[in-house]
């Protein structure tokens, strides 16, 4: 009886830590924190929507002096509070990493002091097994105690079956919660690097709003002659032409109409296409630097025979079948040289592997309706898209455009890769450039 009354004190305790863990709540500040924070984030929001629509209103004004600096002071004031409203998302992860923590040293807890209750239930099975044993020896009247006996060795072992299944269950809870709390990190660095690209978007707005004030002194006279200008560089930016190695070459007017048609196929921002682009290969003029040498995927120069590693060997066969398909010489079709730590081979401006390209041709051919060739710019564009649709880049959140570009670049998220995590903050920081551009094209 007085094994079983420990078993059945060691039994309560379990169940007490376990109601404890699971019903345990913060504390009333901890809360009060929470809430005060929650209702900050809802303020700076509803402050973000009266900047955008600020925004969108002067647009629709004559372009004057007066408008066009409301406008910029506009979109610096939405930056400022889209940084302020991702502290706060910052400081609400903090609270929920601090959480994450707190049940896991809680569980670890809890899994150790289950462990020395199963070891001091196995050490009691063991004595009152061997108590019976010496019982039946001694006596053939024995019969009640070894009764007594048997149900505390039975009574012990359900309560070891009941702390190993507790063991189980906060193991698997635990592995849980860590996953969890990895990719509540990943989300914490993700808006840091968001933080870091809105102040440059801020800092280009300011120097834009200072330049126009220097360059007009406030006179409207002034500031339509800078129109003027303005008008001139946009048909710079709309006929910048980009060269390739074949001797061929594209504007970005041109690209520009081709990442819009893309956009609406895909659902993927104009911009983030663009800003894939020009970081994968410099909208194409970085890429084709090698032949493909034999059958097995072999890699030479273009400029010489010197080896420049292999295509991986997924890729061979669909390469030859797409050269032949297009009618292209197998053998004098440019693609990426390897780089020392992969496989070469990526075709054309938006870099696509031939392994991956062939799942995008029946989609590419149903917006072209003529084919789908991964050299041709338009048709590229549109596979870019496609593939960073299907990388979850279509919320057009940062966040799931930063792991789309990671994707792009990896095949896994930034949080697998520092490269890929280099790769994708490389193509956030572009947008904000490439939207000054498509700017200057929409108003001229």
């Amino acid at each position: 009886m007085i094994i079983q009354k420990r078993i059945f004190r060691k039994s309560l305790l379990s169940i007490v830590c376990t109601l404890f863990l699971f019903c345990a709540t913060f504390s009333i500040s901890f809360a009060t924190e929470k809430t005060d924070l929650e209702n900050e984030l809802k303020a700076l929001e509803a402050e973000m929507e009266m900047h955008k629509k600020n925004i969108e209103v002067k647009k629709k004004d004559g372009k004057s002096l007066e408008r066009d600096i409301t406008i910029l002071d506009s979109k610096i004031k939405k930056t400022e509070t889209e940084i302020k409203l991702r502290s706060k998302n910052i400081q609400n992860i903090s609270y929920n990493i601090k959480d994450k923590n707190e049940k896991i040293g809680s569980l670890g807890d809890k899994i150790d002091r289950e462990k020395v209750i199963i070891t001091d239930v196995l050490k009691d099975i063991e004595l009152q097994s061997k108590s019976n044993i010496v019982l039946s020896l001694l006596s053939s009247n024995s019969l009640s105690a070894s009764v007594d006996n048997l149900y505390n060795i039975n009574g012990l072992k359900t309560a070891l079956l009941t702390s190993v299944e507790a063991v189980k269950q906060n193991k698997n809870t635990l592995e849980v919660i860590k996953s969890e709390l990895e990719d509540v990190k990943v989300e914490e660095e993700s808006l840091k690097s968001e933080q870091v690209v809105q102040k440059l978007e801020i800092e280009e707005n300011k120097v834009e709003k200072k330049s126009i004030l220097k360059q007009t002194k406030g006179e409207e006279k002034k500031y339509q002659e800078l129109l003027k200008n303005t008008e001139k560089k946009a048909a710079e930016i709309r006929n910048k032409l980009f060269s390739f190695k074949d001797g061929s070459s594209v504007n970005f007017g041109d690209l520009y109409e081709y990442a819009k048609q893309s956009s609406l196929s895909s659902g993927i921002r104009t911009e983030f296409i663009l800003a894939i682009l020009e970081q994968e290969s410099a909208f194409g003029t970085n890429v084709g630097q090698c032949y493909v040498k034999d059958t097995e995927g072999s890699l030479t120069s273009i400029n010489s025979d010197v080896s420049r590693g292999k295509m991986r060997p997924d890729s061979v066969p669909h390469f030859f079948n797409i050269t032949k398909d297009l009618g292209r010489n197998s053998y004098k079709t440019r693609v990426s040289c390897a780089l020392s730590y992969g496989y070469g081979g990526a075709m054309g401006m938006s870099q696509f592997m031939p392994s991956t390209w062939i799942n995008y041709v029946d989609k590419i051919k149903s917006v072209t309706g003529n084919g789908a060739d991964p050299w041709n710019p338009k048709h590229a564009i549109l596979g870019t898209g496609f593939l960073l649709k299907d990388n979850g880049g279509s919320s057009q959140t940062y966040e799931a455009e930063r792991n789309s570009a990671c994707k792009y670049y990896s095949g896994g998220s930034c949080s697998k890769s520092s490269a890929a995590a280099k790769y994708g903050n490389q193509v956030m920081s572009r947008i904000s450039g490439i939207q000054n551009k498509i700017e200057v094209l929409k108003n001229n």
